[in-house]
């Protein structure tokens, strides 16, 4: 593990969207600039009081990381157990009694259900997810709409009936010439097919409010800046309004999932080997959530952190690093190729 005491620490920056306002944390750590954004002004200066602290002490930071070494080893170390412990603790204060009870019956069921390796076995390494992103974009048909759609998945964890609800308005994009190239997505509805002869509508879909969330409530996830250009480039090539969905199918309306889950059959079967391709890995969709979602708790985030972003908790596993002999695991890739919040994923899917 590289380390280094070469810290700033800057001030907080404030930036107000178009629907919250956000707190970024930033410093540098070796020439390498970091940054993580809050939702509230008091849990910035928090986390920046932690930096500062660490600094003060003499404490190392993990150059992969960006964090302080104390940091990265109570994150890593922690169990399922004891996040689950952790997160009641600081949901208790804010629920009702029928959500109290709801969140722990949840959390006693998902201890004892599935095991930590289902999500294990389901994640791809960062070659298999940028070789996937990259056949699906060469698709001749609807290719560049589906890889946008895909790395939005990717990158931010969003769940497939999350993103196909998704308008474009519900996006923060920066200028192409900013400084700073995250982008915001606000993620605020949910459009699940559920059959036509289960709707009120007698349409496929049907929008709801986020699982496990309050009627109204909405979350924000950062994007990396690879998915700002991505979806940039999208809207160009879409021709998109504020008001339209952000992604349609060929006809303007919902992205629907039997082309979505044909696609992503077709670039795994195109792209991984025989013996991959009939594995768990990256078999649905749906794994490119799980494989961010696992890969953020991996690199050090903290599991609250990642359970505000993926809009649950109850259903996360803390994950754990692969073993080295793992026929799956990628290299490490150069620091300069690293980018997230807290250096959780290298920008290997980008397009060429």
């Amino acid at each position: 593990m590289e380390t280094t005491y070469d810290v700033k620490v800057y001030k907080i920056l404030t930036y107000k969207g178009a629907w919250k306002t956000t707190y970024t944390v930033r410093w540098v750590l070796a020439g390498k600039r970091w940054r993580e954004p809050f939702g509230t002004v008091a849990l910035a200066e928090g986390f920046r009081s932690e930096l500062i602290r660490a600094t003060g002490k003499g404490g190392a930071f993990v150059t992969a990381t960006g964090l302080p070494v104390s940091h990265r080893s109570k994150s890593a170390s922690m169990s399922w157990y004891t996040f689950a412990v952790e997160y009641v603790d600081s949901r208790w204060p804010e629920l009702g009694g029928n959500s109290r009870k709801n969140t722990a019956k949840t959390l006693t069921a998902a201890t004892n259900s599935l095991p930590v390796s289902a999500w294990e076995e389901a994640m791809m390494n960062a070659d298999q997810a940028a070789a996937l992103l990259d056949w699906i974009r060469r698709r001749p048909r609807g290719g560049m709409r589906l890889h946008a759609f895909f790395a939005t998945l990717y990158y931010c964890g969003l769940r497939p009936e999350e993103a196909v609800a998704m308008r474009v308005k519900d996006m923060t994009l920066p200028g192409p010439d900013d400084g700073d190239q995250w982008c915001e997505l606000l993620i605020h509805t949910a459009t699940p097919e559920v059959g036509k002869q289960w709707t009120d509508t007698g349409e496929i879909h049907e929008e709801r409010d986020l699982k496990g969330h309050a009627d109204g409530e909405t979350r924000t996830v950062p994007g990396h800046p690879a998915l700002t250009r991505i979806l940039r480039q999208h809207m160009e090539d879409e021709q998109l309004k504020p008001g339209n969905l952000l992604f349609q199918g060929e006809t303007g309306g919902i992205l629907a999932g039997s082309v979505v889950r044909r696609a992503w059959r077709s670039a795994r079967k195109a792209v991984l080997l025989p013996h991959v391709f009939e594995s768990p890995t990256g078999r649905r969709v749906h794994d490119n959530r799980h494989t961010r979602l696992t890969k953020w708790l991996n690199d050090g985030i903290p599991p609250a952190q990642v359970a505000e972003w993926a809009g649950t908790a109850c259903r996360i596993r803390h994950g754990h690093p692969r073993k080295p002999g793992d026929s799956r695991t990628a290299p490490e890739p150069p620091l300069d190729r690293r980018g997230w919040v807290f250096g959780a994923s290298p920008c290997r899917a980008d397009p060429p």
